[in-house]
Protein backbone atom coordinates (compact mmCIF):
# COMPACT_ATOMS: atom_id res chain seq x y z
CA UNK A 1 0.00 0.00 0.00
CA UNK A 2 2.80 2.65 0.62
CA UNK A 3 3.53 1.69 -2.82
CA UNK A 4 0.31 3.75 -3.87
CA UNK A 5 0.53 6.55 -1.63
CA UNK A 6 4.22 6.98 -3.02
CA UNK A 7 3.04 7.31 -6.15
CA UNK A 8 0.02 9.05 -5.22
CA UNK A 9 1.51 11.78 -3.09
CA UNK A 10 5.06 11.24 -3.21
CA UNK A 11 8.06 10.03 -1.51
CA UNK A 12 8.44 12.68 1.53
CA UNK A 13 4.75 11.99 2.26
CA UNK A 14 4.80 7.90 2.73
CA UNK A 15 7.91 8.56 4.95
CA UNK A 16 5.21 9.15 7.97
CA UNK A 17 3.40 6.06 7.59
CA UNK A 18 4.23 2.50 7.87
CA UNK A 19 2.93 -0.91 6.53
CA UNK A 20 0.48 -2.61 8.43
CA UNK A 21 0.20 -5.50 6.30
CA UNK A 22 3.02 -6.56 4.14
CA UNK A 23 1.42 -7.67 1.27
CA UNK A 24 4.71 -8.55 -0.63
CA UNK A 25 6.45 -10.38 2.07
CA UNK A 26 2.83 -12.37 3.00
CA UNK A 27 2.55 -13.19 -0.44
CA UNK A 28 5.86 -15.47 -0.36
CA UNK A 29 3.68 -18.07 2.23
CA UNK A 30 0.75 -18.38 -0.24
CA UNK A 31 0.80 -21.58 -1.93
CA UNK A 32 -3.02 -22.63 -2.83
CA UNK A 33 -3.92 -21.61 -6.20
CA UNK A 34 -4.48 -17.57 -6.24
CA UNK A 35 -6.05 -15.66 -8.54
CA UNK A 36 -5.12 -12.41 -9.10
CA UNK A 37 -7.33 -9.71 -10.91
CA UNK A 38 -6.16 -5.84 -11.49
CA UNK A 39 -8.19 -3.49 -13.39
CA UNK A 40 -5.89 -1.59 -16.05
CA UNK A 41 -8.23 1.29 -15.54
CA UNK A 42 -7.49 1.30 -11.68
CA UNK A 43 -6.24 4.66 -10.26
CA UNK A 44 -5.99 3.49 -6.65
CA UNK A 45 -3.58 0.91 -6.73
CA UNK A 46 -0.84 0.93 -9.26
CA UNK A 47 -0.83 -2.55 -11.79
CA UNK A 48 2.26 -2.82 -11.11
CA UNK A 49 1.87 -3.85 -7.15
CA UNK A 50 -0.13 -6.93 -8.87
CA UNK A 51 2.23 -7.85 -10.77
CA UNK A 52 4.92 -7.57 -8.29
CA UNK A 53 2.67 -9.87 -5.42
CA UNK A 54 2.11 -12.66 -8.37
CA UNK A 55 5.75 -12.91 -9.03
CA UNK A 56 6.38 -13.33 -5.44
CA UNK A 57 3.63 -15.90 -5.16
CA UNK A 58 5.01 -19.79 -4.69
CA UNK A 59 1.95 -20.98 -6.14
CA UNK A 60 2.16 -23.93 -8.68
CA UNK A 61 -1.20 -22.46 -9.94
CA UNK A 62 -1.90 -18.35 -10.01
CA UNK A 63 -3.06 -16.41 -12.69
CA UNK A 64 -2.69 -12.37 -13.32
CA UNK A 65 -5.29 -11.08 -15.08
CA UNK A 66 -5.69 -7.24 -16.15
CA UNK A 67 -8.91 -6.07 -17.87
CA UNK A 68 -8.46 -3.30 -19.66
CA UNK A 69 -11.61 -1.18 -18.79
CA UNK A 70 -11.98 -2.63 -14.96
CA UNK A 71 -11.52 -0.46 -12.24
CA UNK A 72 -10.50 -0.43 -8.61
CA UNK A 73 -14.28 -0.91 -7.76
CA UNK A 74 -15.95 -2.39 -10.59
CA UNK A 75 -18.32 -5.66 -10.23
CA UNK A 76 -16.93 -8.74 -10.95
CA UNK A 77 -19.97 -10.77 -10.99
CA UNK A 78 -21.49 -8.35 -13.51
CA UNK A 79 -19.45 -10.16 -16.20
CA UNK A 80 -20.28 -13.69 -14.80
CA UNK A 81 -18.33 -15.03 -17.93
CA UNK A 82 -15.09 -13.47 -17.62
CA UNK A 83 -15.21 -15.10 -14.06
CA UNK A 84 -15.86 -18.23 -14.78
CA UNK A 85 -13.55 -18.29 -18.28
CA UNK A 86 -11.08 -17.67 -15.97
CA UNK A 87 -11.69 -19.86 -13.12
CA UNK A 88 -11.90 -22.68 -14.24
CA UNK A 89 -8.80 -23.66 -15.88
CA UNK A 90 -6.76 -22.22 -12.77
CA UNK A 91 -8.96 -24.77 -10.42
CA UNK A 92 -8.05 -27.74 -12.71
CA UNK A 93 -5.73 -30.42 -11.73
CA UNK A 94 -3.16 -28.98 -14.32
CA UNK A 95 -0.31 -26.75 -13.00
CA UNK A 96 -1.15 -23.06 -14.54
CA UNK A 97 1.18 -20.31 -14.20
CA UNK A 98 0.02 -17.33 -16.52
CA UNK A 99 -0.90 -13.39 -17.14
CA UNK A 100 -3.27 -12.71 -18.86
CA UNK A 101 -4.35 -9.39 -20.54
CA UNK A 102 -7.63 -8.95 -21.18
CA UNK A 103 -9.48 -6.72 -24.19
CA UNK A 104 -12.27 -5.86 -22.23
CA UNK A 105 -14.26 -7.20 -19.70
Amino acid sequence: MLISLRMNTGAFISLFFRERFSNLIAIRNVKCPTLFIHGKKDKLIPTEHSLELFERCRATRKKLVVPEDMEHNSNLFAHADFLVLTLVPLFARQKTVSVTLWGSV
